[in-house]
């Protein structure tokens, strides 16, 4: 079915959140959306353990609500995106600030201005694992910065009709293309 959120879902740690699978459980931001994530880590001021959101779409409705994404996994250890579609996000997925063991896996995100965004501290680094993903028409198709340390992408796919950065690397300040 599909279920409105007026707000953002906040999970708490050891929390799996299935949908039946995508196109199927439907999770789309009310009105013009939502100006923060579709899906969250409860207490993102600290380490929240062992999320999982799989089997469903995530829909912000528009691209162009500021701040408006789709996962936000700051402080995440052990975070698992899998088979989900995230569409209409002004960043399909973040991956932020002390995030560790994380994985997105056979997933799609489609019409997001950034579709994966990995972002961090060098006192908090990230280490992520993206496998099979696919990303349709976006300005970015995935930017890592700096403070990403062994971040693995395999099989992944940036679809796009205009010029775009697929992958931007930014380094003491610089982006890399």
């Amino acid at each position: 079915g599909v279920y409105t959120l007026s707000t953002s879902l906040k999970l708490p740690a050891k929390v799996t959140l299935r949908g039946t699978g995508p196109g199927n459980t439907i999770l789309r931001a009310s009105g013009s959306g939502l100006a923060g994530p579709l899906v969250e880590a409860k207490t993102p001021g600290s380490v929240t353990d062992s999320l999982i959101v799989r089997d469903l779409t995530l829909d912000n409705v528009s691209k162009n609500t500021v701040g408006g994404m789709g996962v936000d996994f700051t402080r995440v250890r052990g975070g698992i995106v899998r088979n989900v579609e995230i569409l209409n996000c002004e960043t399909g997925l973040r991956l932020n600030e002390g995030c560790s063991r994380c994985a997105l896996e056979t997933s799609h995100l489609n019409q997001c201005n950034t579709g994966i965004l990995v972002t961090g501290t060098t006192e908090n680094p990230i280490f992520v694992r993206m496998a099979d993903v696919t990303i349709t028409q976006p300005n970015i198709g995935i930017q890592i910065d700096s403070a990403a340390r062994l971040t693995q992408i395999l099989h992944c796919a940036v679809i796009a009709d205009t010029p775009l950065i697929s992958v931007a690397l930014k380094t003491a300040g610089q982006d890399t293309q």
